[in-house]
């Protein structure tokens, strides 16, 4: 099904935050393809989840990280947004481990709140602040 597209306006500029991003898309399409694929069975699809969650974690620390190394100014703000995205994120995880039934269009939901709004504002006005530091 392949859902997110990575579209030129994502990108931020900064080598590192663009190939996590693409990572990012990747494993969520991967994602949604196991959920809409009848024939994978539940633990595949909970692989999957966990792939990304992990992944999405792993990117936020190193994000966070940068903001720290310039002293980012709206870095709190930032971090804020990032933990109410992974509270999300864990959350509909939880649901997976469970064996609920999460559809396909609930985490497209999601995914997308912060791959495309968080990417066009939020990461790229860090980028902005981080390229001007360098």
């Amino acid at each position: 099904m392949s859902t997110f597209e990575w579209t030129p306006d994502l990108v931020t500029g900064n080598e590192l935050i663009d190939s996590q991003h693409h990572t990012l898309f990747r494993y969520a399409n991967d994602l949604l393809d196991a959920i809409e694929d009848a024939e994978v069975d539940d633990e595949a699809a909970e692989v999957y989840v966990w792939r990304l969650t992990d992944y999405v974690m792993e990117h936020f620390a190193d994000e966070q990280d940068l903001m720290e190394s310039v002293h980012y100014p709206e870095r709190g703000i930032h971090v804020g947004m990032h933990d109410t995205l992974t509270g999300e994120t864990m959350r509909l995880t939880a649901r997976v481990m469970r064996g609920e039934i999460v559809a396909a269009p609930e985490i497209a939901k999601l995914i997308t709140k912060w791959m495309r709004e968080h990417i066009l504002t939020a990461d790229k006005q860090f980028v902005t602040y981080l390229s001007a530091q360098q």
